[in-house]
């Protein structure tokens, strides 16, 4: 829950009732007190591609050079989506975007709650509450950044009440806009999955829950499928066929199996007609005793354009022979470790209501 503080508002001297942010992750504000303050940016941060890593190294380098601490803050959800909007699937999880901002360096990732009471209020009353908490020595925000509603939120008004309470509103140079996201999702439109890897800077990995399998009957080699059970939050490509690489996962009471294997597959994916319908995912591969039952992480490598016979060749030559994996199934069947179902069933409608925030761990 947010707290209500009040403030001297210096405009007219009376006090004002504010909000006050509940973040998590983020230490006591003594502790910034003790460190000096500290260097910090903040945003949604979705997808965290090569120019919002410039942005966070940026401020990692510059609180090194200020002998202090630095600092990201992550918004969720997104402020657009205080005002009533239909929620956009996110390209990297909650917990995901915290770990990939760490591993840039950054001391400390907090999440903020971005609620209807903050996205409304008033410039000076945010900074005024972020200074109070986090104690900024330098915020760092882009060209355009606006802060609340109104040109009081703009960056020339927002430089000066910074200065009043006592840090400094530093601007990037490099301007960051959305055209990135466009230009990844253009790229799996056209179904040019290594494009968007580039613009991503990294592969796109969907987290996957997979189902009973059922036999496929083929000349090329008995396969079998898989329903690919997704977060309704994180997102999933247009319709077609991919190539993805299969890593182990584990979440909560649902461990990977002793006996994954890492191994290639087609996924499918198919939208309903049904309005706002998730779209379906169903996974082609071997069937290894530890994938059954069991979270998964998908990785994809590329889009299957080419026929029917020649997309179960290309499964083939990437999985290998079928046979290679028969002996290895029934020699380890007793091996594999019983799941509680009630606990499964728990663990996984979390996942797909909460999976945007909390994801599996992935076992390389």
């Amino acid at each position: 829950m947010n707290d209500v503080s009040k403030v001297q508002d210096k405009s007219d001297g009376k006090e004002v009732e504010i909000v006050s942010f509940d973040i998590e992750g983020l230490p006591h504000s003594s502790f910034f007190s003790e460190v000096g303050g500290c260097i910090l940016t903040f945003g949604v941060f979705d997808g965290l591609i090569p120019g919002q890593q410039n942005i966070l190294k940026h401020v990692q380098k510059r609180a090194r050079e200020l002998n202090t601490v630095s600092v990201a803050l992550i918004f969720r959800p997104r402020p657009v989506e205080t005002r009533g909007t239909i929620p956009v699937p996110y390209l990297t999880a909650q917990d995901e975007t915290i770990r990939l901002i760490k591993a840039l360096g950054i001391d400390y990732v907090g999440t903020l709650n971005f609620t209807k009471e903050i996205a409304v209020m008033p410039a000076d009353q945010f900074l005024a509450q972020l200074h109070q908490q986090l104690l900024p020595r330098e915020l760092w925000l882009g060209p355009k950044a606006q802060i609340g509603q109104g040109a009081l939120g703009e960056i020339s008004s927002v430089k000066g009440i910074a200065e009043e309470l006592g840090f400094q509103i530093q601007v990037f140079k490099e301007e960051i806009t959305s055209t990135w996201k466009d230009t990844f999702y253009y790229a799996f439109d056209r179904k040019e999955v290594e494009s968007a890897e580039q613009y991503l800077g990294r592969a796109y990995r969907l987290p996957a829950y997979l189902t009973q399998p059922f036999t496929v009957d083929h000349s090329l080699g008995a396969m079998k499928q898989f329903r690919a059970v997704t977060p309704d939050l994180l997102y999933i490509p247009p319709d077609g066929d991919y190539l993805v690489k299969i890593h182990a996962a584990g979440l909560d009471d649902l461990p990977p199996s002793p006996l994954f294997q890492s191994d290639y597959g087609m996924l499918s994916i198919t939208t309903s007609r049904i309005p706002n319908a998730r779209p379906r995912a169903v996974l082609t591969s071997h069937a290894h005793p530890g994938w059954l039952e069991r979270f998964v992480y998908l990785e994809f490598v590329r889009a299957i354009t080419f026929s029917l016979q020649q997309r179960w060749q290309a499964i083939v030559d990437y999985c290998g022979t079928w046979e290679a994996h028969e002996e290895t199934s029934e020699d380890n069947e007793e091996l594999l470790d019983p799941v509680d179902s009630n606990k499964a069933q728990d663990v996984i409608s979390t996942f797909l209501k909460f999976g945007h925030k909390k994801t599996p761990k992935m076992y390389l």
